[in-house]
């Protein structure tokens, strides 16, 4: 049984590196093992020139706290006009 893919979901489906390629999650997670295991090494494929690990590292960590505050400023406000009352 296969369930369909809700196309309103919060969660991504990929993601999208700066120079507007689309990466599944399973190839994002697989790369960013690699990238963590030698951070000092050139990338190719994240910009149009290789960038260092530590910039991928840095660009993936600021969209992931970026995500997580979107969502907290979405549903905090929310609860607290609900709490209010």
């Amino acid at each position: 049984m296969s369930k369909k893919a809700n196309p309103r979901s919060p969660y991504p489906k990929y993601f999208v590196t700066p120079s507007g390629r689309p990466v599944s999650i399973k190839t994002m997670a697989n790369a960013l093992r690699v990238i963590r295991s030698n951070p000092s090494a050139d990338y190719p494929g994240w910009e149009w020139y290789p960038v260092t690990g530590w910039c991928i590292l840095d660009d993936f960590r600021n969209g992931l706290n970026d995500r997580i505050n979107q969502r907290g400023e979405l549903g905090g406000a929310a609860n607290y006009n609900a709490t209010k009352g």
